[in-house]
C-alpha cells in the first residue's frame, strides 16, 4: 500500500535553494495510533535549503528517525567555504527551534528565510 501526502506549502524568498523536501501537511500532533504508517514521513532529512549568498543552511529533521514520541529540530547553520570544500557549522547554529508544534517549524522557517 502506497501513502502520499501533500507537501507543506512554504512562501521561500528569492535566493533560497531546496536541496530536499520531504515535509508534508501532516500534523504529528493529530496522528492517533502510534503504529501508523504516517510515522514514516518523520525522518531526520525532512527538508534543507541552502542560501549561497548569505552561506546559510536551513535544516528540518524529525528526532529520533520515525518515532511518535519524536520532536521536529531546526537549525540555521553557517556555510563556511574552505580552499576545498564548503563546511557546515552543525555544533554551532546560529538558531534552533525544537518542537512538537509544526505550525511553529512553518513559522520559524519561513521567518528565517525572510530574515535573510
Amino acid at each position: 500500500m502506497t501513502f502520499e501526502y501533500k507537501l507543506q506549502p512554504l512562501r521561500i524568498p528569492t535566493g533560497w535553494t531546496v536541496g530536499w523536501n520531504t515535509f508534508t501537511e501532516i500534523d504529528p500532533l493529530s496522528i492517533q495510533n502510534a503504529n501508523s504508517d504516517q510515522w514514516f514521513n518523520f525522518d531526520q532529512d525532512m527538508f534543507q535549503a541552502i542560501n549561497t549568498h548569505f552561506n546559510l543552511i536551513i535544516d528540518l529533521g524529525w528526532y529520533p528517525n520515525l518515532e511518535p514520541n519524536g520532536i521536529f529540530k531546526l537549525v540555521l547553520i553557517t556555510l563556511y567555504d574552505t580552499t576545498e570544500q564548503q563546511v557546515a557549522s552543525w555544533d554551532q547554529p546560529l538558531k534552533k527551534l525544537t518542537t512538537r508544534d509544526k505550525s511553529k517549524i512553518v513559522t520559524a522557517i519561513e521567518d528565517w528565510m525572510n530574515d535573510h
